[in-house]
């Protein structure tokens, strides 16, 4: 169980350090920030995911202890929500490359699946601003839900990108443990202990 808890923390940490690494370029920072997008942008969007993602996913492959650095879910969900389908689609594609390669074969269609999910999320969004307040961690857009009683969509929104997210790594959980671990990439399986998969 220590082992897990301290490979999601590490997941926190680097999730950050991207974020902040990230959003540090005026090009990367313009392109998040805009809403309408040509093909041409999207297709850059995806590109600049990919290559913020790809590098983890690699590491992981060519060494396990290195399973904290493998974003690749949460990039694919993090292009769709913030660039759209085309973005979440195509940036999930190739971030799962390296790993279709060396025989995972399930992650390019669930990573693909991914970021049309994130472009989903994007869509259900009443409110544009709201993806922008959003937080990794399911309790702050839970203290979320409770701040925004007036606004009831806003609650609405910040619930079902709570359960989706946890749906979606469920989802993938559930794959690994039906396919195994070769065909794609999970941190535990559904008959670990249950504080192992509340935590994951």
């Amino acid at each position: 169980m220590q082992q897990y808890l301290i490979t999601l923390l590490l997941k926190i940490g680097v999730a950050a350090s991207i974020a902040s690494v990230g959003v540090r370029f005026p090009a990367a920072r313009r392109m998040l920030l805009r809403e309408e997008r040509t093909l041409a942008q999207r297709v850059r969007l995806s590109l600049w995911f990919a290559a913020i993602f790809t590098p983890g996913v690699l590491f992981r492959l060519f060494d396990d202890s290195y399973a904290a650095l493998d974003l690749a879910l949460e990039g694919s969900l993090l292009a769709g929500i913030t660039g759209g389908y085309v973005c979440g689609w195509l940036a999930g594609m190739m971030i799962a490359i390296p790993s279709m390669f060396r025989g995972e074969i399930l992650s390019l269609p669930f990573l693909a699946v991914v970021g049309l999910g994130g472009g989903l999320l994007r869509d259900a969004a009443s409110d544009k601003e709201h993806i922008w307040r959003i937080s990794p961690l399911p309790d702050a857009n839970v203290i979320r839900i409770f701040e925004h009683r007036r606004e009831f969509r806003a609650w609405l929104y910040y619930l079902f990108f709570t359960m989706a997210t946890v749906v979606t790594e469920l989802l993938r959980q559930v794959l690994g443990t039906v396919f195994g671990s070769r065909k794609l990439f999970t941190f535990a399986r559904l008959n670990d202990p249950p504080g192992v998969l509340v935590a994951v």
